[in-house]
């Protein structure tokens, strides 16, 4: 329950007779008006602890009562002028609660306010399963103004729910919701209602109810390959009693009957000495729990069992005293037990590791029940959206027709010593419809490999791709963390391992070919040396800050296509390599491994019957996004007006104009959006407009008046302006200061944090800074080039004091106590620097030229940009600094 009772002394026995009818178990008050002269019996309720946080003068105070029998403590307690708050942690069926009072004052800065509400949120829920913070901040959500857009910002932060949608304080000329509940998880709020109680405030009370039920863990099968009895020279031995040279003979020569013969025999050796097992594991042994310490397990229950039978207080000294021994000696081993982990093994081992002890956090999401008939998923997935093609479509295609060349390329033999290059690049342990994973191949490649190769160049030079190696398990991946429909879900195809290597074989001779020849283009980030999303979003992001420098405004249009992948189509994509200059027989061998192609949906060891496919490139394969890129490499060249730019199928187009032109930036847009149009339509390409959007750039002035006037369409449908959206990773907002992006930032790491908290007594110093570098950091340095200049001091201070909390946490500091020293031991550099060597190291890559001119400008906008930003930098370095980056 939470109430601003503004003076609990006045209506006290009021107060008191309601709490105690209604059952409650938390009260959380606000407007105390208690101080500390005021003693506590004063506002005794029978069965109840009072913890209060009082203020000084007249007004204000915040307090919690909580029933007996329900363990809590006192995290903290604030008064300050700008936000007054206590804090306690609440423990119910083995879940820690976390549970703020907080009351800020009407005239109280409402930025200050929410600075402290970080720092705290910061530091004391991390510890805690969940959050819930309640009381009065005075500020209204029913209306949209500049304090409900701060609160609005906060919650998006820490990934917040606000769940008051109703007036919580009516008075006689208003109706304000300004009594507030935000929760860590929604989840967790089975109701709550907001209930008036008579003689005692204007305010309403907030009555929740908390679902506080165990959540039982569920039995998983897993599957094994069981090597503990494995010996490699009896494998080798029986491996090599098999007769290998069958796959030469002329009866073998069908590729397929080839790979059956490898691969069966593969398996029966494999199972012959590593054979498969199934267990059912219901909770995976933790290793660190010796001999030693299951038995000081078993002499704890022994003495819990005494004092139960006894009852005597020296039975129950003994008892706590062999606990805490215990629970010591076993964070020893575990902290022991991850040291040698760290020291011992290798970075994916001790990744999995952490992840099967719930250190770090699964990234696996399940299917809800509805999307788990797999037969039907399926058939979903390969639903694939057909476009009508018109004569005008028709003609876009018109020059990859009749190719008089015979093409220059062809697809040449490969030796041992090159597959076994490929082997060693594979880093996938998945495995594939054969059965044979990896690291299988790694175990038999001394002997078989050139078994191996022969197979590849006789694909190769008979131009065809094995049926046996076109079969596909599709793994359905969750798109978001809450999927509703088959749409919400990615198909990725798990290919058999052996079939990389050909993949491998056909991708670096293909690839070659394509930058000897500049068939990608500068409109095309993905897939080409020195080019990432990162110089994608400086690309488009510079151009937009030179346009608002000179007054004009920008329009970017985001498009998305519907299953851009797999609505490829083999015959177009085969007659656009012969006219990039493929022979006719490489073409051939690329067209053999688009069709034909078999897929079966696999979830939880349950698997769906397989199904044919003609259309798409496989997602997932190792040759398929190049293939795209060049399916797609020339529609910039339909836009006339407007830059297109393309990463792997995310596109994007942008026109710059003067505000008074805004009618011809519009008609121009609209003519290149319906260029693009029909290029994708004629190559079965559908976009849809209903899921792209547009944000247009520019002098806060024109930009508000001529969003409104501008009318982005394709194909006569209405594509929606955003004032913020997300292109490759990063929110973009309308006024180029990234707030978004930070406070998804803010929200992630948070959430990372607050998933290692539980565990900072057994890990080690070393251990936390790595996990906070490759969790946390890394996701901060993505992109921060872009955003880097473009942010607010007040967004570089949020960004800072997350990198802060990776320090107290990996150094155990506590909140008011400095951390210069832990900097220094750690290496790291602080957030403005790193950014500004990410920067710098950009710079450097993709630099001929010592000296760097800075482009003239007309405002401080284009400060921002990387164009201005890095040369700068650069400039300002020492020969010396430039070698180090």
């Amino acid at each position: 329950m939470s109430f601003n009772v503004r003076s609990i002394q006045s209506g006290f026995l009021t107060l008191k007779e309601y709490v105690v009818d209604c059952a409650v178990d938390v009260v959380g008050l606000s407007e105390t008006w208690l101080t500390p002269d005021i003693d506590s019996s004063s506002v005794f309720i029978n069965d109840f602890n009072v913890v209060r946080a009082d203020r000084n003068s007249r007004g204000g105070g915040v307090a919690f009562y909580v029933r007996n029998g329900i363990a809590f403590k006192i995290l903290h307690s604030n008064i300050t002028a700008v936000l007054e708050e206590l804090w306690i942690s609440v423990k119910v069926n083995q879940r820690k609660y976390c549970l703020a009072i907080v009351y800020r004052p009407p005239s109280a800065n409402v930025l200050d306010c929410f600075h402290q509400l970080t720092e705290s949120l910061t530091n004391l829920s991390l510890d805690n399963d969940y959050a819930i913070v309640m009381g009065d901040f005075n500020i209204n959500v029913l209306v949209n103004d500049v304090r409900s857009e701060m609160l609005n910002c906060f919650l998006e932060s820490f990934d917040l729910s606000q769940l008051v949608k109703e007036p919580t304080r009516i008075t006689s000329n208003s109706q304000t919701a300004i009594d507030l509940l935000m929760v860590s998880s929604a989840d967790i709020i089975s109701g709550y209602e907001v209930v008036d109680v008579d003689g005692i405030s204007d305010h309403l009370a907030l009555i929740f109810y908390v679902d506080a039920s165990e959540i039982s863990n569920l039995c998983k099968l897993r599957t094994y390959r069981d090597y503990s009895t494995f010996s490699l020279d009896n494998f080798y031995h029986d491996l090599l009693l098999i007769n290998w040279d069958f796959i030469y003979i002329y009866t073998l020569r069908d590729v397929d009957q080839m790979i059956d013969f490898l691969s069966s025999n593969i398996l029966c050796t494999f199972n012959l000495h590593a054979p498969v097992r199934n267990i059912r594991v219901t909770k995976p042994p933790a290793p660190w729990r010796t001999f030693n310490i299951k038995l000081m397990m078993r002499t704890k229950s022994d003495a819990y069992k005494k004092f139960k039978r006894t009852g005597t207080i020296a039975a129950w000294e003994f008892y706590k005293k062999i606990r805490n021994y215990v629970s010591s000696a076993t964070r020893r081993e575990k902290k022991a037990y991850l040291d040698y982990v760290m020291r011992h093994k290798n970075s994916k081992t001790t990744w999995n590791i952490l992840r099967s002890l719930n250190i770090i956090k699964h990234n696996s999401i399940s299917l809800p029940p509805h999307l788990q008939d797999l037969d039907s998923l399926n058939s979903a997935f390969l639903n694939v959206p057909q476009t009508t093609k018109s004569l005008t479509q028709l003609n876009l295609l018109d020059k990859y027709e009749n190719v008089k060349n015979s093409g220059t390329f062809l697809f040449t033999t490969v030796s041992p010593a090159t597959v076994e290059k490929f082997i060693n690049r594979i880093k996938s342990h998945a495995k594939g419809s054969d059965g044979i994973t990896t690291d299988m191949i790694r175990i038999i490649q001394k002997h078989l490999l050139k078994y191996i190769t022969f197979i590849i160049n006789f694909c190769i030079t008979n131009n065809l791709y094995p049926s046996s190696w076109k079969n596909a398990l599709v793994l359905p991946l969750p798109k978001s963390n809450y999927p509703s429909s088959f749409s919400d879900l990615r198909p990725i195809s798990i290919l058999p391992s052996l079939s990389k290597l050909l993949e491998m074989a056909l991708h670096e001779q293909l690839h070659t070919f394509v930058c000897q020849n500049n068939l990608l283009t500068t409109s095309q980030s993905g897939f080409r040396p020195l080019h990432s999303t990162t110089t994608a979003l400086l690309s488009i992001s510079d151009n937009i800050y030179s346009a608002v420098d000179q007054g004009k405004l920008s329009c970017l249009v985001l498009l998305d296509f519907s299953k851009a992948f797999d609505t490829v189509d083999p015959n177009i994509l085969c007659k656009k390599l012969r006219y990039f200059g493929l022979s006719s027989s490489a073409c051939t061998l690329i067209k053999s491994f688009l069709t034909d192609r078999s897929q079966s949906v696999i979830y939880e060891n349950n698997i769906s019957t397989s199904l044919f496919r003609n259309f798409g490139v496989p997602q997932g394969s190792i040759l398929s996004p190049l293939l795209f890129a060049l399916y797609i490499c020339d529609f910039h060249e339909t836009a006339s007006n407007s830059i297109v730019h393309h990463y792997a199928d995310d596109t994007q187009l942008y026109n710059c104009f003067d505000p008074d032109e805004y009618m011809l930036g519009q008609h121009q847009i609209n003519q290149d959006l319906q260029s693009i149009f029909d290029i994708s339509s004629a190559h079965n390409l559908k976009l849809n407009p209903g899921k792209s959007c547009c944000i247009l750039f520019g002098p806060k002035k024109n930009r508000e008046i001529n969003q409104y006037r501008i009318n982005i369409m394709v194909n006569n449908e209405d594509i929606s302006f955003v004032n913020e959206c997300k292109n490759l990773g990063i929110w973009f907002d309308c006024k180029l200061r990234f707030t978004k992006r930070v406070n998804q930032l803010c929200n992630a790491s948070y959430n990372v944090l607050r998933q290692l908290y539980p565990s900072r007594s057994v890990l080690s110093t070393q251990l936390k800074l790595k996990l906070c570098e490759s969790l946390i950091l890394s996701k901060l340095s993505y992109g921060d080039s872009v955003y880097g200049p473009a942010l607010l001091q007040r967004d570089a201070e949020r960004i800072q004091m997350i990198q802060n909390s990776c320090i107290r946490f990996s150094y155990g500091i506590r909140k008011f106590d400095h951390i210069s020293s832990a900097f220094d031991q750690s290496g790291w550099f602080k957030m403005n620097k790193l950014r500004k060597l990410h920067c710098l190291s950009l710079v450097h890559k993709t630099l001929i030229k010592l000296i760097l001119l800075i482009p003239r400008h007309s405002t401080a906008l284009f400060t921002r940009s990387f164009s201005y930003w890095a040369p700068k930098l650069y400039n300002c370095l020492s020969s010396e600094y430039k070698e180090y980056i």
